[in-house]
Formats: C-alpha cells, sequence, structure tokens
C-alpha cells in the first residue's frame, strides 16, 4: 500500500512541476480555452480595412518575436478594450512587452 501512495505522490510532485516550470495551465473539459462568443463577436464587429503603421507592427514583432505572439497579443488588448483604436492596441502590446521585460 506504501508503495501505491508514494507513487502516486511522485506523478503528482512530476505533474505539478511540469505546469509550473511551462507555465500553462492544463485545460479540462471540452473545446478550446478562448472559444467564446463574446471574443468572436468582438472579432467579427472590427472593420477589416483598419491599417497599422508598418512601424507599430515591425516593432511590436520585434519585441516579442514572432508575429504569431504579436497577433495573440493584440487580440487579447482587443477583447479585453473592444472600443480603443487600433493604434492603441499596438502601442499598448509593445509597452507592455517593454514594462515586463524592463527594456
Amino acid at each position: 500500500m506504501l508503495p501505491l501512495i508514494l507513487a502516486i505522490a511522485l506523478l503528482w510532485a512530476l505533474i505539478w512541476w511540469a505546469r509550473r516550470r511551462s507555465g500553462r495551465k492544463i485545460v479540462r473539459g471540452r473545446g478550446r480555452r478562448n472559444s467564446s462568443g463574446f471574443k468572436q463577436a468582438i472579432q467579427a464587429s472590427r472593420p477589416t480595412s483598419v491599417r497599422v503603421p508598418g512601424k507599430l507592427r515591425r516593432d511590436l514583432i520585434r519585441i516579442a518575436g514572432n508575429a504569431q505572439v504579436a497577433e495573440r497579443l493584440v487580440s487579447n488588448l482587443r477583447a479585453k478594450h473592444p472600443d480603443r483604436p487600433e493604434h492603441w492596441y499596438w502601442e499598448k502590446a509593445i509597452f507592455d512587452l517593454e514594462r515586463d521585460r524592463h527594456y
């Protein structure tokens, strides 16, 4: 009985350590975490013709590391602050990254 308890405790500790190290939470349940109707409605209502100045886009991609990360940061800001102009999201994402990385 004792080896079974130790094995369970060791497994739990490994899972806890892996979650903490990766910085991601294990999501239980069906579907994707970010597939809320609210977020989709905001993205659908946003005009597609709005262009971001190239310098803002290049700066954010340079700081973030790649374009997918930059787009994800901006889309998360759009969901949190739906009433802001487009350039504000890009400037805010740059500001947040610079603040968090102590540039």
